[in-house]
């Protein structure tokens, strides 16, 4: 068996993701300006290496819940785009 993996077009894969995000966002009507990719990324991978593997979707979860909750106060998505970074910071401030 060749262990050889694959090699990944990374590019064509996020603009898929994308383009998932978008329609889901729409579907939702949610700003899919506030999905920062990056950033839900780097908050399950510290939550998973630094705490535990399973509370990895609980922290984007978690996330999820302040961003809905800021917004709910009142906070302007096109003003914050940095919202979803600046929460996610906060989070692992707990690991």
């Amino acid at each position: 068996m060749d262990d050889v993996r694959p090699s990944h077009d990374l590019d064509a894969e996020q603009a898929q993701w994308q383009s998932w995000i978008d329609g889901v966002c729409a579907d939702l009507d949610v700003p899919s300006a506030l999905v920062d990719v990056a950033a839900i990324h780097d908050l399950s991978r510290q939550v998973a290496r630094g705490l535990a593997r399973p509370l990895a979707p609980v922290s984007t979860f978690i996330l999820g819940l302040a961003l809905g909750r800021a917004l709910g106060q009142g906070d302007e998505p096109t003003g914050r785009p940095e919202l979803a970074a600046s929460l996610a910071t906060r989070i692992t401030t707990h690991l």
